[in-house]
């Protein structure tokens, strides 16, 4: 047992973990899936953004969000400073999405250090450095 599915449409929605389906018309727009799924103790999260019939407009903002999540992936390396990382991505979002509030953080990493689970979120004071046993949670300002 995991989370449970839930579809967003009508223009509401939530990017919050486990959020619970609206109960709006789904509309031919923008449709959001969320599904969560549990093995032993190992969860798993996604969530997928269908857009219906995009304008060029969306279709633009969607490419440069595609951007600005390689951007975040390819630069979380193996002794990168996680607030390094924060900052490129604000870069790009003040130079490219500027219709888009920039975020306080881009999600966090998670590793296991000497017997106890460690969170680093992932913005401009992040002092952390990124090694081989972090896993992260990008949160993509949509």
């Amino acid at each position: 047992m995991g989370a449970p599915c839930s579809i967003q449409s009508g223009g509401a929605y939530s990017s919050k973990l486990f959020v619970e389906s609206n109960d709006k018309e789904l509309k031919s727009d923008c449709i959001v899936i969320s599904m969560g799924s549990m093995y032993r103790s190992y969860n798993t999260y996604i969530s997928r953004t269908l857009l219906i019939d995009p304008t060029d407009e969306q279709k633009s903002i969607y490419k440069k969000i595609e951007m600005l999540t390689k951007i975040l992936t390819q630069n979380l390396k193996v002794g990168v400073k996680i607030s390094d990382v924060y900052k490129k991505a604000r870069l790009f979002m003040q130079d490219s999405l500027k219709s888009i509030d920039v975020p306080k953080n881009f999600g966090y990493g998670v590793f296991f250090n000497i017997f106890r689970w460690v969170s680093s979120c992932m913005k401009t004071t992040s002092l952390s450095v990124n090694t081989t046993t972090v896993l992260f949670r990008l949160e993509i300002p949509s």
